[in-house]
């Protein structure tokens, strides 16, 4: 239950209460910004190795190494109307094929590039305008090939390959304005037979690292993350190789030329290319985004960019920009957009498996018209709307709110009625986001090889279904189940596998993270009562006694199987059977275990009893309340909270501002 003021607390309780309900939209989807690109540009620059920043005035910067000549352009003032055409030759001698970077902080633009074995650096003081003469930072045994840099403060990184050592990656620093002596190699080389790009960004504590290539021993063609230490971590340390794309050696996808930016909200985007040499060909750029609580990747997607040297980001505060040699793209960060005095009512229904909101907005001035609008650019469909229900319970009337709550918008619906026009957004949650995402290929991990919880993590993650636990069982932190994932199987499909033999459950529809696991351990301690003097009013209670879906589970292992049984509801209602299938069932100890687990699980999700009662702002899924209600003769009994929903619907006539609970067994 969430932690309410002494204000909140009481005010809820009173005969008379003031409701408060905020509404934002939120051009994101789990805090990650929708980014709707528009071609700004296309042009017939021949395809070449390239590189794009911002600079501190707003000016687009792009290089590109164009068959050993090395072009840069600048547009001052990036926009539908601009000239992207213009390049400028800067030098000749690069070494042709090999990689550019850039990069780009308050006063300064680096630029480095390669002329075979030489490594080299160039510097801009005014935005781009002009460059340094170049230094030779290093000079290797064999040439360089891919190049990435990236800023930390005033200094600087280097990171490159060596077309002579495959498996190397190179980090030379800059450090109180002067470049090492020499390249670091990085302590990852043991896990790659070869590397086909190298992308860097800092993301305010460390360097966060892209490289694509080959994995070691097997050749399956890669795409991975990893970073290397600064600010938080030890300064220079490597973290291990993070897999972000996969594909089998014998497939005919490789992956190469990775791009990563830091963008809205201090958030990691990266790019690179996909190719496919199969009978249906095709070369693409491929876009992900990291989760950052869980330092997992979502399911890479594609861009429209096909250049064969993947898509370079150059993010700004208000767009993000992209770039290939012949193309150029935008897309808009706009600003939440606060809709709270547009809403007529509002009602969501949280559930162990759904969590569902449903909004009708005024729209009399027509502004919602057509969302995204300029007017209200942040509402769209597949954003996000943020649901804070509360009270006026502060001082002078403040509003204090308990739960925050996040939906994904599904649907747009405009309404003239009676000549009034009206909006209702339609919105659901993680559990509904994963019932829509499709495993697009096999996965699976051995039984020893991965936590429950992080197996969790990672399919949650392709999805971009942002994810944490709390309070979580043993079996869930602690232990290495074998599990595998058929391509075609829904996300959600896959959780209720990894979930069905444990009793924790999934809060989804929660401010902080789409999908929260937690525990739901027996005798809980009541985290608030309801129905006894002083406590929480109760305006309808029913209790409920129904036949259990199920009294009776077999759960069958790889070679035997175990039962959990409700013997008084057997001899009352009959055999109810429910059949369970746990590869992982592969011991007598756990197939008992896990039909012990699914049958508590399937107790735990029995209604016992709906309550209705002024909305309760710190009342969330799971947690367990005590109840009163001496006119059914209910001493006082504690329940799990089951669902929990909101009725709001405003007006002078029909006004309502309540919690729907539906209770099951503690």
């Amino acid at each position: 239950m969430i932690a309410l003021s002494p204000s909140l607390t009481a005010h809820q309780k009173l005969p008379h209460r003031a409701p408060a309900l905020q509404l934002f939209a939120h051009p994101d989807r789990g805090g990650h910004v929708i980014l709707r690109w528009e071609r700004l540009y296309s042009g017939a620059e021949p395809d070449s190795t390239h590189a794009a920043a911002i600079a501190n005035d707003g000016s687009l910067i792009r290089a590109r190494n164009d068959a050993g000549n090395l072009r840069v352009s600048r547009v001052t003032n990036p926009g539908p109307g601009s000239t992207y055409s213009s390049w400028s030759l800067l030098t000749a001698g690069l070494s042709t094929g090999s990689g550019v970077a850039l990069a780009a902080r308050s006063a300064e633009l680096l630029l480095a590039y390669s002329t075979g074995t030489a490594l080299l650096v160039r510097t801009s003081a005014d935005n781009g305008a002009s460059w340094s003469a170049p230094t030779t930072v290093v000079t290797e045994a064999s040439n360089v090939t891919s190049i990435a840099v990236a800023f930390t403060g005033s200094d600087a990184c280097l990171f490159y390959g060596i077309a002579g050592s495959a498996t190397t990656l190179k980090r030379l620093r800059r450090t109180a304005g002067a470049w090492a002596g020499s390249g670091t190699n990085w302590t990852n080389t043991a896990s790659v037979a070869s590397i086909t790009g190298i992308a860097a960004t800092h993301d305010g504590g460390d360097f966060a690292i892209i490289v694509t290539g080959t994995a070691a021993t097997t050749t399956h063609r890669r795409a991975w993350s990893c970073s290397m230490g600064d600010l938080l971590s030890p300064v220079n340390t490597w973290t291990a190789l993070a897999t972000i794309a996969e594909a089998d050696a014998a497939s005919g996808v490789t992956f190469a030329w990775p791009s990563i930016s830091l963008y809205a909200g201090a958030r990691l985007r990266a790019t690179f290319r996909q190719a496919e040499a199969g009978s249906v060909a095709f070369t693409r750029a491929m876009e992900t985004l990291l989760l950052s609580a869980t330092s997992a990747w979502a399911e890479p997607f594609p861009h429209e960019a096909s250049s064969s040297y993947g898509l370079a980001l150059a993010p700004a505060a208000t767009y993000v920009w992209a770039a290939t040699p012949s193309g150029v793209w935008r897309a808009p960060i706009p600003a939440n957009a606060d809709l709270s005095p547009r809403v007529l009512s509002c009602t969501y229904r949280l559930t162990p498996h759904s969590a569902r909101c449903t909004v009708e907005l005024d729209n009399t001035d027509g502004a919602l018209a057509a969302a995204p609008n300029p007017t209200v650019p942040a509402l769209m469909t597949g954003g996000s709307i943020v649901v804070l229900p509360g009270y006026r319970s502060g001082a002078g009337g403040a509003i204090q709110y308990g739960v925050a709550l996040r939906f994904t918008i599904d649907r747009l619906t405009y309404r003239l009625h009676d000549g009034r026009r009206t909006l209702r957004i339609d919105a659901s949650g993680g559990w509904e986001r994963a019932e829509r995402f499709h495993m697009p290929q096999p996965w699976q991990a051995a039984s020893g090889l991965a936590l429950r919880s992080a197996i969790f993590i990672r399919l949650a993650a392709r999805a971009a279904l942002t994810n944490a636990s709390t309070g979580a069982s043993a079996d869930w932190t602690a232990y290495q189940p074998g599990f595998a994932v058929a391509p075609g199987e829904t996300l959600a499909s896959a959780i209720r596998r990894l979930m069905s033999v444990v009793t924790d459950g999934i809060r989804t529809g929660t401010m902080a993270v789409d999908m929260l696991v937690t525990g739901r351990p027996t005798s809980p301690a009541p985290a608030g009562a309801f129905g006894a003097p002083g406590e929480h009013p109760i305006t309808t209670i029913e209790l409920v006694d129904e036949p259990p879906p199920a009294n009776w589970l077999r759960l069958q292992g790889p070679d035997r199987y175990a039962e959990a049984v409700d013997l008084p509801s057997i001899a009352q209602h009959g055999p109810r059977i429910r059949p369970l299938r746990n590869l992982d069932a592969s011991t007598n100890a756990k197939a008992s275990a896990y039909a012990d687990a699914a049958r508590r699980r399937d107790q735990l999700e029995e209604p016992v009893a709906e309550l209705v009662c002024p909305f309760h702002a710190g009342l969330e899924l799971f947690d367990p309340i005590a109840v009163t209600a001496p006119g059914l003769g209910l001493a006082t009994t504690t329940y799990r909270v089951l669902a929990a929903g909101l009725d709001y619907r405003r007006g002078p006539t029909g006004a309502r501002y309540d919690s729907l609970i539906t209770l099951g067994p503690a």
